[in-house]
This record gives structure tokens, sequence and C-alpha cells, in this order.
């Protein structure tokens, strides 16, 4: 049996420290940018590189790929379609991270087959689910470190905004007061995030009185498709929904 070394790819995102990871890989500190993850396994985007006591280097992505039954075990290669099933990351966050939304597996099925269905290239931004399969996470803390999981309890999270009285929230509190539910809290984060798809007047009810009937129905729906353009009413209300509030 030959053990090969495993150099793990080094991630650099906002949130990351100058120090911790340079620190642990012997690396000058501290580093010119923040390094938040560095990552052990084959992720596609990122795979981690096997040494060989040759001098030569692959990729542990392309290991796999060569021979997913002797790597993985025949079980496990046939469960996961010949893919490593976990990635392992050490996480060095000097400031907060971005919040995250993980698919459930049937969330991830669904999502994949239905972007696959409509031809979204894997690789393209506006992509969602490049993959079949959940994302859940199990975090080992080895400094201190705080998580947060899940939503507030919509109705208390409306209290809390009125009880502000920030002129800037007043907007998100009666969105989400009028709709209290997965939707609403899916709503207020894209609107917070400065959505700029045509879609936008679902998460706009203040443009979408200015469009038709129709238009509004659909837009205070919460399963509805999305608004027609199918006037030139409505082609230029959405238009300048796109360009104004989202």
């Amino acid at each position: 049996m030959t053990v090969e070394l495993l150099q793990g790819a080094v991630r650099a995102y906002a949130w990351g420290s100058r120090t911790t990871i340079p620190a642990l890989l012997g690396r000058p500190v501290p580093s010119p940018h923040p390094e938040a993850e560095l990552w052990f396994g084959a992720h596609p985007g990122d795979p981690a590189r096997l040494l060989r006591p040759d001098g030569t280097e692959t990729t542990l992505l392309e290991v796999v790929d060569a021979d997913p039954g002797g790597q993985l075990g025949v079980r496990c290669a046939e469960r996961w379609g010949g893919r490593l099933p976990f990635l392992l990351k050490i996480l060095a966050a000097e400031e907060p991270l971005s919040m995250q939304a993980h698919p459930s597996a049937e969330q991830a099925a669904e999502g994949y087959a239905r972007e696959e269905a409509a031809g979204i290239p894997r690789d393209a931004p506006n992509r969602n689910y490049p993959d079949p399969t959940a994302k859940p996470e199990l975090v080992c803390a080895l400094t201190e470190f705080h998580a947060l999981a899940g939503f507030r309890d919509p109705h208390r999270t409306v209290r809390l905004l009125r009880a502000i009285e920030t002129p800037g929230l007043a907007w998100y509190a009666e969105l989400l007061a009028g709709q209290p539910a997965r939707t609403g809290c899916g709503r207020c984060s894209r609107r917070g995030s400065r959505c700029r798809s045509r879609r936008s007047t679902n998460c706009c009810p203040r443009c979408s009185r200015r469009a038709c009937g129709t238009c509004r129905r659909r837009a205070s729906s919460p399963r509805s498709a999305a608004p027609c353009w199918n006037s030139a009413r409505c082609t230029r209300a959405m238009r300048a929904c796109s360009r104004r509030c989202c």
C-alpha cells in the first residue's frame, strides 16, 4: 500500500483569515489576501492534489474518476455515481460568513432536473443546482465558533422589525406580514440581494400594482408563474421594476 501526500486547495473569500491557513501550511504570515477555506476533496471546482513519490502531480478527482470502485469501494461508487460523497474543509473565519441555504435531497433532485430540462449550463451564474445531491454539513469547531441555523418565526420577526421603527425596514416588515411563511422569507432575501431578473415583479408588490390585473394576481400568489409580458403596458412596468426597484 502506497501513501501519497494530499495537498489541499486554498479558497480565498473576503471573510477569511490572513494568518490561520498560511501558518498551518508553513507559509509566510500574513498572506497577501484573506484565505478562508482549505479543501481536501474531489470537487470539480477545486480538487485536492496528490504529490507522487516520483515528483509528479495529479488531482484527487482524476484518481477517483480513473478507478471509482477501487478508490471508493464498489457500494459507495454505485450509490454516489462514482463521486467522492463528501468534501472536507478547514475553515478560517476572520469575519462573519455569508448566509447559506442548502437544499434537502428532494429539493436538490427536483431543482437539478428542472434546470437540466430548461437547458441552463451547469456553470452558469444563474444556476442554483449544479448537481442533484443534498448539501448537509457537519461542523467540528477547533477554536471558539458561533453559528446560527434556521430562521426565527416570521411572526416574531415582523414584531421585532416594527418595534425598531426604522423606515428602511418597513417594506420588509409589511412584505413578511403579508406572507408569513417560507415564501415571504425568500422574497425578502431576494429583495435584499437586489435581484435583477424579469421575475422581479413577484417580489415587488409596489410595482405589480401598476401592471394589469393578471399580473397583480400572479404576483400576489406564492406559487404563481412569472407575470405576463403580453401587453405593452406590462412590458413597460416590468422593465421599470427591474431598473428601479430590484
